[in-house]
């Protein structure tokens, strides 16, 4: 009987190393379609074979991508960041408010904006 050969060793030996085509040459990808829009947030998603790449957008901005197994997942995956990024917004304008209210006689240009307010 033949020993089994473990395929693994070749796959970065010589020409084979970093000889993976991208996977947008290669898979079978589906147009990029609007998934919801929460606050300033938008969410995006694109079937691509075998899982779903999803974006998540701030304004024209994007800010987080990932991948999921299936449509639902993917909507899933992006609500669970989005809990995390409105944390984060709700400190920064707590600290942008905390500054106006220290600034207020201080003059002008006092108080800046978050770069996805603009």
């Amino acid at each position: 009987m033949d020993e089994e050969k473990d395929l693994g060793e070749d796959l970065f030996k010589g020409d084979n190393l970093f000889n993976i085509e991208p996977i947008s040459d290669t898979a079978n990808m589906g147009p990029m379609v609007h998934l919801f829009d929460e606050g300033n947030y938008r969410v995006m998603g694109q079937e691509v074979e075998i899982f779903w790449r999803w974006v998540i957008y701030r304004g024209p901005h994007p800010i987080q991508e990932g991948v999921s197994l299936s449509e639902k997942a993917a909507r899933r995956a992006a609500q669970s960041c989005l809990v995390y990024f409105k944390q984060v917004d709700d400190r920064v304008e707590g600290h942008f408010s905390g500054r106006e209210s220290q600034a207020e006689g201080e003059g002008e240009g006092a108080r800046r904006r978050p770069f996805w307010d603009e």
